[in-house]
Parts: C-alpha cells; structure tokens; sequence
C-alpha cells in the first residue's frame, strides 16, 4: 500500500483537519484521485487516508488557500519549513499538490 509520510510536528495538524494537503517536490506521479494510503507522522501509522486531488503546481502559482489546507499562515512559513527538507528551490519549482482526507 501507498505511503504519506509527515514530519512529527505535523500531527496535530492533521488530525485536527488543519492540514489537508501535502506540498512534495517534483513529480510524484505515484498518487492518483481515490487511492487508498496509509498515513505515517514520523514512525507511528495514524490511519489511512483517501487521496481527493492530485496536482501540479509551480511554487509561484500557490494560492493563498492551497496554502492554508496545507497547514500553514503564509507563503514565508510553508517556504522556511518545506527548505528544511528541500533545501533551497526556485520560484518555478514544480511541486506535487497531494489533497488527502484521514478515513
């Protein structure tokens, strides 16, 4: 079965239903619309999730609401925190846009 794996500080967030996407580097052609995954924050499985959406956006294309299902209050924030994991990216950096909801 797929994989969704978070970070340990984004546990809360997604079990409160704050955090409904998931911003990944590149191309993860992997993840369709309706797929089944099993979803890991750090080592511990906290459940499955169906996957909603699967897009491709550019890091300068995010809106302000792709922005805040994925957890966050600004753009500044998600770019500081997805650099950690990263590193530096350009603008037109393309992303994959995972829209997930825990079952």
């Amino acid at each position: 079965m797929k994989k969704l794996k978070f970070d340990d500080k984004y546990l809360g967030r997604i079990l409160s239903g704050h955090k409904t996407t998931t911003l990944r580097l590149g191309r993860k052609e992997e993840y369709s619309p309706g797929d089944i995954v099993e979803v890991y924050v750090g080592d511990n499985f906290i459940g499955l999730a169906k996957i909603k959406d699967v897009r491709y956006v550019k890091w300068n294309e995010l809106t302000d609401e792709e922005i805040i299902k994925d957890g966050f209050s600004s753009k500044n924030e998600l770019k500081r925190d997805l650099i950690q994991y990263y590193g530096n990216f350009s603008d037109d950096a393309e992303f994959t846009l995972i829209e997930f909801e825990l079952i």
